[in-house]
């Protein structure tokens, strides 16, 4: 298990869509990659400060994408903003972290 904090940098070699920038960095431009990495990577946790400042940086962001299935599967690669105001997702993370 990986616990990152908003200082730490995506590792340069991997496959990742975001390499060497820092948690905070990728966060602020793509804070859907970040809910994503959470949902659905196993070995992908933020640290219970990281995951407060991220609440605090994403409060009020809402997904800007099109609504439609069709487009929805042409645009999974663009970043998209999420709220991390949200409880199920702090529940996913903090059950990595008790792991």
């Amino acid at each position: 298990m990986n616990i990152y904090e908003m200082t730490d940098r995506f590792p340069a070699q991997c496959n990742w869509k975001y390499q060497d920038e820092t948690v905070k960095e990728v966060l602020m431009k793509d804070s859907g990659y970040i809910k994503d990495l959470i949902l659905l990577n196993e070995k992908f946790a933020i640290s219970e400060s990281c995951f407060e400042e991220a609440k605090e940086l994403t409060k009020g962001f809402t997904d800007k994408r099109s609504p439609e299935i069709i487009n929805d599967v042409k645009q999974s690669k663009i970043p998209y903003d999420y709220d991390f105001n949200d409880q199920k997702l702090l529940e996913v993370n903090r059950s990595k972290l008790s792991k």
